[in-house]
This record gives structure tokens, C-alpha cells and sequence, in this order.
């Protein structure tokens, strides 16, 4: 329990992973992190509801243990962590073309200041529909490696 209880409390950005063991970390590396911490979610949540828990869990309700509660507590906020990933991932998935368009090593100059555009508008609507990118730590995060992954260009 301490273990998935720590990983809950896992849900910041690149600071928090030790940038994904990249020195100048780009934007994808973020989008790949939000579809990393999406999958770990899922897998923990799948795990809690496979068989080996479920006569755990089965096994201490019988006996009115007070564990059951805390078990079914946990699963329940697995199981909200887990619905917020995937809202994360899928609002982040809709910068990955800007993004990768920003990261190729064969963009022209014109090519990039063309891209720029759309790509804020892009980051504009997630930071304005995403819970996770309300955040303005999060969001200035996120823009700070997109404007690093431009000066690299």
C-alpha cells in the first residue's frame, strides 16, 4: 500500500524523474513520461482487480478486518489516478506532431517558425482543457522545454 500510495503522489513533470536519464530533455520526453505514468497507473489498477487481490480483498471483508476498507479506499484512488492519466495522455497526445516537427534535426528554419503557431495554439487549448496542465508550474514546464527544444534548433 505505501508503495502505490508514493507512486500516486508521483505526477509532477521532467524535475520529478530525473529528466528520464536525458541531459536536455524536449517536449516529447514529456509526452513520453504522461504515457509512461498512464501505463503504470493502469497496470497497478489491473493488478488490483485481478484475481490474487480480489480473494485478498474477498478474504478480508469475510472476516471484517478493517484492511478491507483501506483496500477498497486505495483502489478507488488508483482507479481516479488512473482516469486522470489517460485524460492527461490524451490532451498531451494532441501536441505530439508539433512536437515531433520541433525535435526533427531536418527542419528548416522557415519550416519551425511555420509550426510555431499552431503548436501554442495547441499547447493553449490543452493548458485550458487539461486538469493536469492547469497547473502553472506544470504548464510554464512544459513551455520552458518547448522554447528550449527551439533554441537547440
Amino acid at each position: 500500500a505505501r508503495m502505490v500510495k508514493a507512486l500516486l503522489k508521483r505526477d509532477g513533470l521532467l524535475e520529478h524523474a530525473g529528466n528520464a536519464g536525458v541531459l536536455h530533455p524536449g517536449p516529447l520526453v514529456e509526452l513520453e513520461r504522461r504515457a509512461a505514468a498512464a501505463a503504470t497507473l493502469t497496470s497497478v489498477l489491473e493488478q488490483l482487480h485481478g484475481q490474487p487481490m480480489s480473494e485478498a480483498f474477498n478474504a478480508l471483508h469475510g472476516a471484517d478486518s478493517p484492511y478491507a476498507a483501506a483496500l477498497e479506499q486505495l483502489t478507488s484512488e488508483v482507479s481516479q489516478h488512473a482516469a486522470a492519466a489517460e485524460v492527461t495522455l490524451r490532451y498531451a497526445s494532441t501536441l505530439r506532431p508539433w512536437f515531433e516537427q520541433l525535435s526533427s534535426k531536418t527542419a528548416t528554419m522557415g519550416e519551425l517558425r511555420a509550426a510555431m503557431g499552431p503548436t501554442l495554439a495547441t499547447l493553449r487549448l490543452v493548458q485550458l482543457h487539461c486538469p493536469f496542465y492547469h497547473s502553472t508550474k506544470r504548464f510554464n514546464t512544459l513551455l520552458r522545454l518547448v522554447a528550449d527544444e527551439i533554441v537547440r534548433q
